[in-house]
């Protein structure tokens, strides 16, 4: 088989010619002239291009290749010497645009070029052989980014990173160990651990490094060491036996400071032991009800603490502990808990077939997911039969005095009516008598008969304002015939509070407002009272409504004035009035919400439940 030239025929041998097609190497054989006669499969692939692609081409014209400086080598071979190219960066596109195949065609290669000469020592040939080394340089330069990113990592690591030899020697440290210890970095580099490390965790670390040799599974110990200004931190380390030279073995690991971790740690772990004591001694234990389950969860004192036979597993199980009475009221409060968004207060009792019944306040709020959909609720209950005692003895004597109060003012209406209003009636006919006397013996004395006219006007005046009192002190028609008609009676009588400031008041009433329970109607009308006469003396209003409406299952009451308003916080703090107003809606399980803001007016609204406070026949 023979390779043509235009000038020469060499024979080669079928072994020759497959070695040449078959090597891994790219082969690319050169005229004397510079021009490419001959190459290999591989030489294809490495540049992309076929022969045919190449007409015109001379290797000893390639301007890239002058530029990079390898063209002497190239020369040194044409004129007889083998020579080895450096490594060279190659873009085909440049030389031969648009012809190779290879999307980036950019190669590095070492070659070797020598020439093939005849008998009498005349070149005939040059070949050049390529070793594309692409892969592995770009693996090097990858290798040397990996190593920048890794020094960069270590270096910038809030970690320590370190490494030490069997005897505990450093071997390296980064500089997050410079900052945390205190200690320089060439300090530390001739350091053992011993140094660091606290004398009562040398036998731990001991142990741990030993372990590792036989168990090299990741593991995390906590040991403490002293920093060089005296101060004493916590490590969390994480080692591991390493080879770092040949046979050498080391300890290498990553140390945390937890130091503030540790601290906040043993704070919660103080705080959580207060709060437990503190739920203790007041009765109150937590709990958690996972929705989709319906089970239950309890604090661990919960069972010490509920006064209930057995705690209930599952929600479902509700209705045999709460009492029966209470029972629709409380599954009514866990719809509103997970229907609304935030804490739920609810009272009720609970009931032990050996101890009886007993009140308890629970406190709830629902857990959400990502979607908004309720997945847990979770509260606290107390035990508050105590407070409950308390508070009945309280309003019983509270109903007791405001019974007095009510039966006071009824003596001093009476008092007011039939025995000072009729004194002062009296007097007005005596007065007349001696009027008409001194008209029969002075006839002329007219100044003496103008002070008579003006002491008749006086006494009329206070018998009116006296009949007003007595009728605010003690209403017979709220007895008769009910708040409405009370209302309209309090207004009408009124003058005796009215400033220079003229106000329009108003009355609105719900046609079918019914008859209430007498103590709970005369608690409404005090406290409806109160709030007229403070918006009369105290706001300078031009007008005052009041209104009675049902809505709900609540009956209310609102009195509004468009006064001056005022700070309810400083008031409300050194406010009798208001205090008493408040002490009433209690009385009556009423609640009492005042509203009011400088310049703004004030609303007064009283809602008591209709079904507890209807009268009964």
């Amino acid at each position: 088989m023979l390779i043509k030239n235009s000038e020469i025929q060499l024979p080669v041998d079928d072994r020759f010619m497959a070695l040449f097609e078959q090597s891994p190497l790219s082969i690319q054989i050169m005229s004397p002239d510079g021009r490419i006669v001959q190459v290999n499969k591989a030489w294809e692939n490495l540049w992309g291009v076929t022969l045919d692609q190449l007409d015109g081409y001379n290797i000893l014209e390639d301007e890239q290749l002058k530029e990079k400086g390898v063209m002497p080598y190239i020369e040194r071979a044409f004129g007889g010497q083998s020579v080895e190219i450096p490594l060279v960066h190659y873009d085909p596109n440049v030389t031969i645009p648009d012809l190779t195949r290879h999307v980036e065609p950019k190669r590095w290669t070492k070659a070797v070029i020598y020439p093939i000469k005849n008998s009498v020592g005349q070149v005939q040939e040059i070949v050049l052989i390529h070793e594309d080394i692409t892969d592995r340089i770009r693996n090097e330069e990858q290798i040397k980014v990996n190593e920048l990113s890794y020094n960069s990592l270590l270096e910038n690591a809030n970690d320590i990173i370190y490494s030490h030899d069997l005897l505990g020697n450093y071997i390296s440290v980064n500089r997050a160990a410079e900052k945390i210890t205190g200690y320089p970095l060439e300090e530390l580099r001739k350091m053992n651990i011993t140094q660091l490390i606290v004398p009562e965790h040398h036998e731990r670390i001991r142990q741990v490094i030993e372990s590792k040799f036989h168990d090299p599974t990741p593991s995390i110990h906590e040991f403490d060491l002293v920093t060089k200004d005296g101060r004493r931190i916590t490590l969390e380390v994480n080692p591991r036996v390493s080879l770092i030279e040949k046979e050498t073995l080391a300890i290498e690991g990553v140390a945390r400071d937890i130091t503030k971790r540790k601290q906040m740690e043993n704070d919660l772990h103080k705080s959580e032991q207060r709060l437990r004591l503190a739920m203790q001694a007041a009765k109150i234990y937590s709990w958690e009800i996972d929705l989709l389950t319906q089970e239950v969860t309890y604090s661990e004192n919960a069972a010490a603490l509920s006064d209930l036979e057995s705690l209930i597993k599952n929600f479902t199980e509700i209705s045999e502990i709460i009492h029966p009475e209470d029972l629709e009221h409380s599954l009514e409060m866990y719809e509103r808990a997970l229907e609304g968004s935030g804490t739920f207060t609810h009272q009720y009792r609970v009931v032990n077939l050996t101890k009886g019944t007993f009140w308890n306040e629970s406190h709830a709020v629902a857990v959400r997911d990502a979607d908004g959909t309720p997945v847990r609720l979770i509260g606290i209950t107390q035990n508050i039969n105590e407070r409950k005692m308390i508070e009945e003895v309280r309003l019983t004597w509270a109903a007791r005095l405001e019974e007095a109060r009510e039966e006071e003012r009824r003596r001093l209406s009476l008092q007011l009516h039939d025995d000072i209003v009729q004194q002062l009636a009296v007097a007005s006919i005596k007065l007349q008598r001696v009027e008409k006397k001194l008209v029969e013996l002075l006839p002329e004395e007219n100044a003496v008969f103008a002070d008579l006219v003006i002491t008749q006007e006086l006494l009329h005046r206070n018998q009116i304002s006296l009949r007003q009192m007595a009728q605010i002190l003690h209403s017979g028609v709220l007895e008769q015939f009910g708040l409405a008609e009370a209302f309209r009676k309090f207004t009408q009588n009124v003058d005796t509070f009215l400033t220079d400031q003229p106000t329009a008041i108003s009355l609105n009433f719900a046609d079918n407002f019914p008859r209430l329970a007498p103590a709970v109607e005369n608690g409404i009308y005090r406290t409806t009272q109160e709030a007229v006469i403070n918006a009369l003396k105290h706001s300078q209003a031009k007008s005052i409504s009041v209104t009675l409406d049902i809505r709900e299952g609540l009956a209310f009451v609102i009195v509004r004035d468009d006064g001056c308003g005022f700070d309810l916080e400083r008031i409300e703090s050194n406010g009798i009035g208001l205090a008493s107003m408040y002490e009433r809606a209690e009385l009556i399980d009423a609640t009492l919400n005042i509203s009011s803001k400088e310049g703004k007016g004030t609303t007064v609204n009283l809602a008591v439940l209709l079904e507890k406070s209807r009268r009964k026949a």
